[in-house]
């Protein structure tokens, strides 16, 4: 009887076993977000600093290049362009920076594997006088 009991006991943990693994989560691949920052004649701005903030940091300001571990920083290319890659999925805040221009706020929500592309114009601040 207890032997009966002890193979009963094993083939319901392999069962159980084999259903959990069937039933895990797929895993989340991460995201890439891309662009170009340009102004609004069209020409390309170099050194834009673009600050991807995950959504529980949204309610905190970071100074310009001093965002926490859990955002990511970038500057744009000679060609005005950036890129965000191995980002995690989830809802996201970004904000577009330079000298001289009107700061750009965007929220959005990055998916798993997802390649976004995000272009922003942005507008010049008046001279100071």
């Amino acid at each position: 009887m207890s032997s009966s009991r002890s193979v009963l006991v094993f083939v319901t943990s392999v069962l159980l076993a084999c259903a959990s693994i069937g039933s895990q989560p797929p895993r989340l691949q991460a995201a890439t977000l891309t662009g170009q920052v340009v102004e609004m004649g069209g020409r390309r701005l170099m050194a834009a600093e673009l600050d991807l903030l995950q959504a529980a940091d949204t309610t905190t300001y970071y100074p310009p290049g001093k965002a926490r571990d859990s955002s990511f920083v970038a500057l744009t290319d000679s060609a005005g362009v950036y890129v965000f890659s191995k980002v995690p999925p989830g809802p996201y805040r970004l904000v577009v920076r330079m000298i001289g221009y009107h700061a750009i706020h965007e929220r959005l929500q990055l998916e798993s594997g997802e390649r976004v592309r995000l272009d922003f114009r942005m507008r010049p601040t008046p001279p100071m006088q």
